[in-house]
């Protein structure tokens, strides 16, 4: 069994996104809005990143009814 040798230009070239990793979705009122590409790594580490840094900025509200009067 060989390996493909175009398998990695696959992956590097999404048809959806073009390997921008970033695609066009289509809203209800038929407007249109950037989204991270859900079929390629591109728009998977596009989308880790937005993740891991929303969680980040995020402020802490912890409360504490002991304290609190």
């Amino acid at each position: 069994m060989t390996e493909d040798p175009l398998n990695g230009l696959k992956q590097l070239l999404c048809i959806y996104c073009l390997g921008t990793g970033m695609m066009e979705i289509v809203m209800p009122d038929t407007s249109r809005e950037p989204w991270p590409c859900l079929y390629c790594d591109a728009g998977r580490r596009i989308r880790d990143a937005r993740n891991s840094g929303g969680f980040q900025t995020a402020p802490e509200t912890i409360e504490h009814p002991e304290t609190d009067l």
